[in-house]
């Protein structure tokens, strides 16, 4: 006597065929239907996720963070990914120059003390914290030769301490920069050699410290700081070889310490 065991006789396979992981028929008389056959494991209809269930972009479990954290490879960036907050510091230091952008960072929004991205030679990018909006300490780009726009700090409003943005010899533009309303210590823009214009300091009203613009060839003018209209400390523009104006300082109506101008060899006005 020939027995079928399992499946009808004749019949294959429950999704053997497009179609059947959904129709509603048990199509192999197994009496398991559709997606509940293991023949539908692997099924696009079995494997998707419900309507509205989109694992990808459900919300993440965010979490304050205490102490500070050393990025040095794209591992470690594990460490923070599920900081909302850190409240010591981030140091992106000397990072291995495979990594030339951080992993979407989609908790972080606050850095309580300094962040310093330093001497990573092969990031390019920042666009992993898009959602940062809020640094204690200091800020400081320095010596981050590949880096070439700051755009994925588009969402950043303060910085507490100083904004140094030093050596940074791709950086073209700050335009990353255009929700920065204050610095709370210096901002220091020294020898970045591409950096044509500061327009993303367009939202830019208080300085702090000092604000020093030096040895910037490429930048002709400083429009962007048209909103600018305290600066705490000393103002320094010096050796920018191409700068033909300062007009966009015609807001500043403060200048707490010294004012000096010098060795501009293009500017012809003040």
């Amino acid at each position: 006597m020939l027995l079928c065991m399992g499946l009808a006789c004749g019949q294959s396979p429950e999704g053997t065929s497009a179609g059947e992981c959904g129709d509603g028929a048990d199509n192999d008389g197994d009496g398991r239907y559709d997606c509940d056959d293991e023949g539908c494991a692997f099924s696009p209809l079995c494997t998707q996720s419900p309507p509205g269930d989109d694992d990808d972009s459900a919300s993440a479990t965010c979490i304050p963070c205490n102490g500070s954290f050393t990025i040095t490879s794209l591992a470690d960036f594990a460490d923070i990914t599920a900081c909302e907050s850190i409240s010591g510091s981030l140091y992106l230091d000397e990072m291995d120059a495979s990594v030339t952008s951080a992993p979407e960072l989609p908790c972080l929004t606050s850095i309580g003390s300094n962040f310093h991205i330093q001497e990573s030679t092969g990031l390019q990018d920042l666009d992993g914290f898009a959602n940062l909006r809020s640094v204690g300490g200091d800020l400081r780009l320095f010596f981050n030769t590949q880096l070439e726009q700051v755009d994925g700090l588009a969402s950043l409003e303060s910085v507490g301490g100083a904004l140094d943005i030093d050596l940074s010899y791709g950086l073209r533009n700050v335009d990353g920069f255009a929700s920065l309303t204050s610095v709370g210590g210096e901002l220091h823009i020294y020898d970045d050699p591409v950096l044509e214009d500061f327009d993303g300091f367009a939202s830019l009203q208080d300085v702090g410290g000092k604000l020093a613009i030096a040895l910037c060839p490429a930048a002709t003018h400083l429009d962007g700081f048209a909103s600018l209209v305290s600066i705490g400390g000393h103002l320094t523009i010096d050796q920018n070889a191409s700068l033909l104006q300062i007009n966009g300082l015609a807001s500043v109506s403060s200048v707490g310490e010294d004012l000096s101008v010098s060795t501009n060899a293009a500017l012809q006005t003040i």
